[in-house]
Formats: C-alpha cells, structure tokens, sequence
C-alpha cells in the first residue's frame, strides 16, 4: 500500500470514486528504478499497470526473433502495461530508461483479484489502454519508415517529455548503444544518422549525451512523414 499522497497526485485516466481509488491504493507499489536495474525492468513487463511520477521510459514490442516492432516513449503523466498475462503472448516487451524512474506500479494478480471485486477496475483500465493507443498506432505506421525518420522521431518523443517544461535546457542525457536498443537499429547506423544531424548544425553530439540544436530544423525532416495520429512537432510548439 502506497501512502495518499502518491494517490491524490496522480493524473486519473477517468473519474473514479473514492472508495475505488482507496482499493487501488492497497494493491499499489511505489518503485524507484535506475537504468541499470535490469531485473526490475524486465519484471515490469508482466508487473501489471504503471504510472509515471517522474522520468521517461521506453516501451519497445519485438517479435521472438528480437527485431524490434514498435517503440513508445511514456513520461511523467502517463499510464502504461497491461494487466493481462504476457506469457502467452507472441510478443516481448522491453523497458529502457533515460535516467531513473519514479513509478507506482499495479501487480497484474491483484488486479485479476480487484476485477472481480469492483466493476469500475473495467472502466479504469479501458481508459488507460484508450489514452495510450495513439502512441500505439503512430509507432505502427512508423514501422516502415527509413531509419533516418525512425531516429528523429525517438529523439523529439522524447524531447516532448524531457524538455518540454526546460526550454533552456536541451540536453538527452542519452548513448547511442541506448538508442540503438530502443529503437532495433544497430549502434553503426544510429551513429551515422546522429553523424549526419549533426552535419547539418540540428544537434551536437558529446559521450552519452545529445544536444539539440534546433528542434524546428528536426521537425523539418518529418514533413513528408504521416504524423497524422500523433505529431510531436505540436507538443514541442511551448519549447
């Protein structure tokens, strides 16, 4: 059980009684997890439903074969997992951190219990899934765009949650062997892509940490991409 405070600061995916957030409480877990916590990582896979309170995490689905399908990027806010099992699932899920993570966690057993006790779990997580789907479906229709576009995606994805309340302040304090683990395209091709960025005066490049430059300039090179279910461009527009 977590303590009221974690409960009243959290941003609710729906309006949900009192009594069913007292009930959420019980089962809930506040974890602070660093990147290299790698047990703690891969448990969040089958943990159930997370809530961000701060930091930014990385959700990549792959395939058996480990060739990556999709990557979302969840920050602060934001809602993420499943409370069904993983185990028969053809798909993995792997979490990368960018810096440490302050999460409240939902153990996917106790939900199954709190299922068939209160109907309004229903609600709640039809909610959380609803709110995420954007980033689900933009990562499919990138899933077949040149790496250059993949690359530049990820890093203004993850500029709208690391940045966005820091304009002055423009650093991914991020490797490119993490980038590469991310988003399923070797470290050689990630850091010709960087390479050439930064040719191009949009970013510089320093060990393990990213600057971005011009994020407009950044934007430009998604011009011609369908952005049309989420645009990151927009998020950046107060940066």
């Amino acid at each position: 059980m977590i303590e009221k405070k974690y409960i009243d600061g959290i941003r609710w995916a729906s309006s949900l009684s009192d009594e069913f957030k007292g009930k959420l409480a019980t089962i809930a877990q506040h974890k602070i997890i660093v990147p290299t916590d790698h047990v703690s990582l891969q448990k969040l896979s089958s943990s159930g439903v997370s809530y961000i309170i701060k930091g930014t995490a990385v959700v990549t689905m792959q395939t058996p074969s480990l060739k990556t399908i999709n990557s979302m990027v969840f920050g602060p806010g934001d809602w993420f997992g499943d409370y069904q099992s993983q185990k028969d699932s053809i798909l993995s899920f792997k979490f990368s951190l960018v810096g440490t993570i302050d999460i409240i966690t939902f153990d996917n057993e106790k939900l199954q219990h709190l299922i068939h006790e209160d109907m309004e779990t229903f609600r709640w997580l039809y909610y959380i899934s609803y709110e995420s789907k954007p980033k689900w479906l933009q990562s499919q229709l990138l899933s077949s765009e040149k790496k250059e576009v993949k690359i530049v995606y990820l890093l203004l994805e993850l500029a709208v949650h690391q940045l966005r309340n820091s304009a002055a302040n423009t650093n991914l304090f991020i490797s490119q062997q993490a980038l590469s683990e991310m988003i399923g395209i070797s470290r050689q091709r990630v850091n010709e892509v960087l390479i050439n960025l930064q040719l191009m005066h949009y970013i510089s490049l320093e060990r393990n940490c990213i600057n971005l430059l011009n994020l407009k300039g950044l934007g430009y090179l998604l011009n011609e991409v369908d952005l049309s279910i989420r645009d990151p461009r927009i998020l950046l527009l107060d940066v």
